[in-house]
């Protein structure tokens, strides 16, 4: 069965753990912990969080401070993650 071949919103939409055990918890993991999406451009904060680019540049044009945990944060923390990017790119490609 190809869980991935629909369109899945967020994490909850997978098939329970006995039928597709860590699927669940490894596409949390690819989301922004302030939007929910997959991330598109994911890059690293200083302070250690991962956040989608548009929502982190969103968020410290606000206030400069890690949404997530709230740390001193600004422009200058961002860094690229091609790393991850690469690997949510071949998540968003696979098929079981």
């Amino acid at each position: 069965m190809n869980f991935l071949s629909a369109d899945i919103p967020d994490p909850t939409d997978f098939p329970p753990d006995a039928k597709a055990p860590g699927l669940r918890t490894l596409d949390g993991s690819f989301r922004c912990d302030i939007c929910g999406e997959l991330y598109d451009a994911p890059v690293t904060l200083v302070v250690g969080r991962l956040p989608f680019l548009q929502c982190i540049r969103t968020s410290l044009s606000s206030k400069q401070e890690c949404p997530s945990c709230r740390k001193s944060a600004n422009e200058i923390h961002i860094r690229p993650n091609p790393a991850l990017e690469s690997v949510i790119s071949a998540w968003k490609n696979a098929s079981l």
